[in-house]
Formats: structure tokens, C-alpha cells, sequence
């Protein structure tokens, strides 16, 4: 809902302001708008009609805490597969994000749309006739990890674990849907990971 109900009030040359409705009115830079509806605060970040809620940052987690991981057996080498195996636990903060056992994955709630921080971390295990380069990828609405969202390592020989990271920043909208996946761009050897985990936290609106 627009602005409307407009109360204004000059304060060294910024406006302390409150209404009814999300703000898309024009104001001095660093003005406050008060959304009386919701109480949610916003501050003016243009000099225009862009505000940016200041008092909800979302926040949603998922994570696997096992020492035997989930396993994937790729059929085809270099492709992604979706990391839905074993059980996924998450926790959210402020209605933003919801976490989804069945699906293992994170989504937007309406009204969250945003830049995020998304951070994400896994551990593979190697496991018998498992050795390959692996790769940990974040996944938007179920589409092939971007460049520079994903990262590798390889585990082979002597070398029984390899935790790898991916972190950055994302512009994700009302619905849209995170998650892990992973591939073995060497051979079709399984892929296994344990102590994984993904986090979004809201950074502005886009």
C-alpha cells in the first residue's frame, strides 16, 4: 500500500515522518518514515523515493550435523545434483525466510524482497570409490548455480575430508528458493557431505 496520511516534521533539514502504508514518497536523504500500520521504521537512502526498512532484518538457516553426510551418485559427470538427502534442520528470525524439511530449501516470504547475504559451507567425506573433484553450489529456484557461487576441492588418496565455503551477495525476490547442491566435474564417483549449512540474512531492499 502507498503512502498515505502524510505527517511531516523538519529536523536539521531531514523530516521525522510517520503514515499509513510503505513509503514510495519523495524525501530528503536520511529522513525517517514510521509505517503506522505495521510500526515498521524505514529511512530515506536517495534523496528520493527510495526507503529501506531498517527494523526487520531477515534472517533463515538451514544445516546437516552428521558424521556419515548425504550421499549423491551422479549419473552424469559435471552436473549439478540438489543435496536432499538425510535430515535437514533450520531455524528463521522475523517471518523473512522459511525452511523447508521436505524440500531442503530456503524462501523468501512476501513483502522480503532484497539484497542477501547468502553464506554457505559443506564438508565432503570420502568414501569408497569416491574420489573426485567436488564441487558446492548454491541453487536460486532450482537453476544452475551463477559464477562465482560456487567453489571445489578435491578429495582422493590419503585424503579423507575437504570443507569448502561459498559466500556472496544476491538480489532475491517475494518466493524465490535457496538451496545446496553439488557435483563431481571428474568422474560419476559418489559425492558425500556431512556439517553443511546455508544462511540468508537481509541486507537493504534492491
Amino acid at each position: 500500500m502507498a503512502t498515505s496520511n502524510l505527517i511531516s516534521k523538519s529536523l536539521g533539514g531531514v523530516l521525522q515522518e510517520t503514515g499509513n502504508g510503505s513509503p514510495d514518497h519523495t524525501s530528503p536523504r536520511g529522513s525517517t518514515y514510521v509505517d503506522q500500520s505495521t510500526g515498521i521504521l524505514y529511512y530515506n537512502v536517495n534523496g528520493s523515493n527510495t526507503w529501506v526498512d531498517v527494523n526487520k532484518n531477515s534472517y533463515g538457516n538451514m544445516y546437516l550435523n552428521t558424521t556419515t553426510g548425504t550421499t549423491i551418485t551422479p549419473v552424469v559427470a559435471n552436473t549439478w545434483y540438489v543435496l536432499t538427502g538425510a535430515t535437514w534442520s533450520g531455524s528463521v528470525i522475523n517471518d523473512g525466510i522459511s525452511f523447508s524439511p521436505s524440500t531442503k530449501v530456503l524462501s523468501v516470504n512476501s513483502g522480503k524482497r532484497g539484497k542477501y547475504l547468502v553464506f554457505a559451507s559443506g564438508r565432503f567425506i570420502r568414501s569408497v570409490g569416491g574420489n573426485g573433484n567436488f564441487q558446492l553450489g548454491l541453487s536460486v529456484n532450482g537453476s544452475v548455480p551463477s559464477d562465482g557461487f560456487y567453489q571445489g576441492s578435491s578429495v582422493g588418496g590419503s585424503e579423507q575430508n575437504s570443507s569448502v565455503s561459498v559466500i556472496g551477495e544476491i538480489n532475491l525476490i517475494d518466493g524465490d528458493t535457496v538451496q545446496l547442491t553439488g557435483r563431481n566435474i571428474q568422474n560419476t564417483n559418489p559425492l558425500t557431505i556431512g556439517q553443511s549449512s546455508l544462511t540468508l540474512i537481509k541486507l537493504g531492499n534492491t
